[in-house]
């Protein structure tokens, strides 16, 4: 669905699953489950679902962009529908099979295709840049930051700033939780190791083939130690929690996924009409290229 209607729309709308973090926060746990317009601007969200969309789509794509779009979401709930008669589908199928929430922000439909130079990220992207020689170089510093430019920082910092970073929040870790299994103490030991190394920080290649390979090996082993979250608060949320990227930037890795700990599903690469493909920073340590959206 996600992608009909996005080659429908000229790419001019942005396709997110309703499962989406944002799109749960706008919308409420409670939402109908079918596809959405949203318009988004600021703090400010309005929406609307079947016809409804209908005239805000108008406004936005003109009368025959607005028909394609609508084709498009008829057509492919009716070979949904068909395919699984009689019995019809229920919301995991609905999901599994691409349901998604057409959101449309002022700036996303502003012209022929996404405007995100003055999106938050895109911001923080540009401020790292003309501030490279005064970035943050303790875990204190940066955690000073929002997540949003975190993520921008992090990408910008040399690797041996970006090793003692991630070597105090390892320390932290260790520091805030009493009664460690020996388990859970060998696998910190070993990421503090890891970290400590600023040769470890550097961005991942995809060729790197034996890197990838005990990179995934230390993933699995705090993984066993600590379940899903707690491996993700240990190798991905560096400085806490990290911000889901804005609209229209990808928010996770295909080589590197983490969704499951978040949302239950998986990195899946939508990279193009969908999401605008970032610089490192999703993944194990944050060295991986996010390229791709969270699915169930």
């Amino acid at each position: 669905m996600s992608a009909a209607v996005a080659e429908a729309s000229g790419g001019r709308l942005e396709i997110l699953p309703l499962t989406d973090p944002d799109v749960r926060g706008w919308l409420g746990n409670d939402a109908p489950w079918e596809p959405t317009l949203l318009r988004v601007d600021g703090a400010a969200v309005r929406s609307w679902t079947r016809l409804g969309m209908a005239l805000p789509l108008v406004r936005r794509l003109g009368v025959r962009a607005t028909g394609a779009v609508l084709r498009a979401l008829g057509q492919v709930r009716h070979e949904m529908t068909r395919r699984h008669e009689p019995a019809g589908i229920d919301r995991k199928q609905f999901l599994r099979l691409g349901a998604g929430v057409v959101v449309a922000g002022g700036l996303v439909l502003s012209g022929s295709t996404p405007a995100f130079a003055a999106n938050p990220y895109a911001k923080a992207i540009e401020w790292t840049r003309r501030n490279r020689d005064a970035l943050p170089a303790t875990l204190d510093e940066f955690t000073r930051y929002s997540a949003t430019y975190r993520r921008a920082i992090h990408a910008e910092l040399a690797p041996a700033v970006r090793s003692r970073l991630w070597s105090e929040h390892v320390r932290r870790y260790r520091a805030a939780h009493a009664g460690l299994t020996a388990e859970q103490s060998a696998v910190l030991d070993r990421l503090r190791d890891f970290f400590g190394d600023p040769a470890n920080l550097r961005f991942v290649d995809p060729a790197e083939a034996e890197r990838i390979a005990r990179i995934d090996a230390l993933r699995t082993a705090t993984e066993s130690a600590f379940g899903e979250s707690g491996a993700r608060t240990l190798l991905v949320d560096l400085g806490g929690p990290t911000a889901q990227a804005p609209l229209g930037y990808c928010r996770c890795s295909t080589a590197s996924d983490y969704c499951s700990a978040t949302s239950g599903g998986h990195c899946v690469q939508t990279s193009g009409p969908l999401c605008t493909v970032t610089p490192p920073g999703c993944g194990f340590g944050g060295l991986f290229v996010c390229d791709g959206l969270c699915f169930p």
